[in-house]
């Protein structure tokens, strides 16, 4: 009831325009030194994501040149890296394609095929199984300024493929 009568009424346009990275920036810069991530006894601040994510998306300007809306597979275990992969791509102009570890190889050899995508985000034990990954762990610039930002609120931020079963 509460939901219905009072949540409902207290709407807010969103800025369409507006990318992810852009309403990110806001809250680093409102909130720099507030809890972002908590991953099993990790804890970012929006500070330390973001230096983190900044980090991530110069490599990926400067070392694989991630062009705008170009898909970038991320393949990890949930930890505080997924978080820093998501924003990194995102702030480099990509757009995230998060590929389940799990699934068979055939599974992730289509998705990768399917989508064009050269570059896949990975930890050191997905590696071997992945001739496109690169570990997130180990290579990250020494960057840490917010790079220019690229793209605009309609911008494409993801590609996400699903078992079938959700719909």
């Amino acid at each position: 009831r509460q939901q219905i009568n009072h949540f409902e009424r207290e709407s807010r346009r969103y800025p369409a325009e507006q990318t992810i990275i852009a309403r990110f920036a806001e809250q680093v810069a409102r909130w720099p030194d507030q809890t972002a991530v908590i991953f099993e006894g990790v804890t970012l601040t929006y500070h330390e994501l973001n230096v983190q994510a900044n980090r991530l998306a110069h490599t990926l300007i400067n070392h694989y040149d991630i062009q705008a809306e170009e898909p970038v597979g991320v393949l990890l275990d949930r930890s505080e890296w997924t978080a820093v992969a998501l924003l990194g791509v995102l702030k480099a102009g990509g757009a995230y394609l998060p590929i389940d570890p799990a699934s068979p190889p055939s599974r992730i050899d289509y998705i990768m095929e399917d989508t064009a995508c050269r570059i896949v985000l990975s930890e050191e034990k997905y590696l071997e199984r992945q001739t496109k990954g690169i570990d997130i762990t180990q290579t990250l610039s020494d960057q840490t300024a917010d790079p220019a930002e690229v793209g605009n609120g309609r911008s494409l931020a993801y590609i996400i493929y699903t078992s079938g079963s959700t719909g």
